[in-house]
């Protein structure tokens, strides 16, 4: 009997979870993100923490980027052509 109660109550939470709608983001919406520690360095030769890295990606651009479609191709940024 109580395996039947767990098999139900299993069940019924992968149920419950698979029914729900995603959540809709309004169109004009702000979305303010915070982080607790501060940007050591703006060197990105010598950033080796989560938030200088997030830092650096927003602000320096690269010779090369990776194609966000194909993730095995690598196209260029601020170079005009590569071999």
């Amino acid at each position: 009997m109580r395996r039947l109660l767990v098999v139900l109550l299993a069940l019924s939470l992968a149920f419950a979870f698979a029914i729900q709608m995603p959540a809709q983001a309004q169109s004009n919406a702000l979305i303010v993100a915070g982080r607790f520690t501060d940007v050591i360095t703006l060197d990105p030769g010598r950033a080796f923490e989560t938030t200088n890295l997030i830092v650096h990606h927003a602000t320096y651009e690269t010779l090369l980027n990776i194609n966000a479609d194909d993730l095995s191709k690598i196209v260029p940024g601020l170079a005009e052509s590569y071999s």
